[in-house]
């Protein structure tokens, strides 16, 4: 049903249209067939790509209208070496570590994800604040969808990283605001104290 009302939308398949296709049969992103055949053309047939991953993740979230030229896609696409057009595959980020590296990329990928993920769930404290929790929650999707595909790590990182800068202000201004509200205070203790002591003469003698 899905694959149907993603062609003609799910309010006319709902009322009973159905697309015209004469095709028996579709296709299935299925990620460990893709991981088979990356790993059985990678490096016979292609070179392993690098670093060529991890530099198109950092630089996805830069805007094109600021950068116009910036690059786009790898220079082997995984669709290319897959042989199929007009679709987007996702390998996960075990084929993506072996594209970029072959075994020592995945140890090394996996190593990073386990790492990740270990110290953002020693984040998660029973004394958290529920704005604590909400950053925690929301960088947790980030790292699991970030197993699908490692391209889209920064971009799914970006919410978390807003909600953060956004914590870190308001708590300065928070502890600003305290600040000055406590100095009056201090002031006018400081002012009594002064007070009662010119006030006593006797307390000034040796």
């Amino acid at each position: 049903m899905m694959l149907q009302f993603r062609t003609i939308g799910l309010r006319n398949y709902l009322a009973g249209s159905r697309s015209l296709s004469d095709e028996d049969e579709f296709f299935v992103d299925y990620n460990l067939w893709v991981i088979g055949i990356l790993a059985k053309s990678f490096p016979e047939q292609y070179p392993y790509l690098g670093l060529e991953i991890p530099y198109q993740s950092l630089i996805r979230p830069i805007p094109r209208v600021l950068w116009p030229s910036k690059p786009e896609g790898l220079s082997v696409s995984i669709e290319e070496v897959v042989g199929v057009e007009g679709l987007t595959l996702a390998c996960t980020f075990i084929g993506e570590a072996w594209i970029s590296g072959g075994l020592l990329g995945v140890f090394v990928a996996g190593c990073l994800f386990g790492a990740a993920a270990r110290w953002w769930g020693a984040l998660a404290r029973a004394d958290s604040s529920d704005f604590g929790i909400l950053i925690y929650a929301s960088g947790f999707f980030a790292i699991v969808i970030s197993m699908r595909s490692l391209l889209v790590s920064t971009t799914a990182a970006l919410p978390t990283l807003a909600a953060i800068a956004l914590g870190a202000l308001f708590l300065k201004r928070a502890t600003l605001r305290s600040q000055l509200q406590r100095r009056p205070n201090s002031n006018w203790m400081k002012g009594e104290a002064t007070s009662r002591v010119s006030a006593n003469p006797a307390s000034r003698c040796p």
